[in-house]
């Protein structure tokens, strides 16, 4: 398959079959995944997961340019951003708000489209801080769950735990 390669952080998630996520379910996830959210239970069975806002607020700045280090990606030419010019925000609405595609018209923002595939869940609102190539040929999906536990383990800032590799474009 051809397809782009994207990197996220879930604001919002649903598992994919299960109105809950079971030990199965988990099993696609890095292991200290779910911990960075919280369930929320909705008017009858449906359940979500939202980040939990210390976790996301506290570290979203020193996690992207962290992870631009790591990739030794220019964080600049990529985003358009400088370290002083990364909007601020004080609560998950707050970042939703500034990072939203309105206000943004380059990576990193906040998207709720569909397009976005990962493994192990279905991302309804994320935040696409990375975005990279449609040549990309992946022989399984599994390449996706070890490069996000690769990605994981290097990097120390605790927003690296919700990393969510991606792909998008046609199948």
């Amino acid at each position: 398959m051809k397809l782009g390669i994207a990197a996220a952080v879930p604001i919002v998630i649903k598992p994919c079959n299960h109105v809950r996520f079971t030990w199965w379910d988990t099993k696609p996830l890095t292991p200290e995944f779910l911990d960075n959210y919280n369930i929320i239970e909705t008017e009858g069975s449906e359940v979500t997961y939202e980040i939990k806002a210390d976790i996301l607020i506290k570290n979203y700045k020193s996690f992207i340019t962290e992870f631009y280090d790591l990739l030794e990606d220019d964080f600049c030419k990529k985003t358009g951003l400088t370290l002083e010019t990364i909007p601020i925000a004080e609560s998950v609405e707050d970042f939703i708000e500034v990072f939203s595609r309105k206000n943004r018209n380059a990576v990193p923002f906040i998207s709720r489209a569909e397009a976005f595939d990962t493994v192990g869940c279905k991302c309804n609102v994320y935040w696409l801080f990375h975005s990279g190539s449609f040549l990309l040929k992946l022989p399984e999906n599994k390449t996706l769950l070890h490069f996000e536990s690769v990605l994981t383990k290097a990097m120390k800032n605790p927003l690296a735990q919700t990393i969510k590799i991606g792909v998008f474009g046609a199948y």
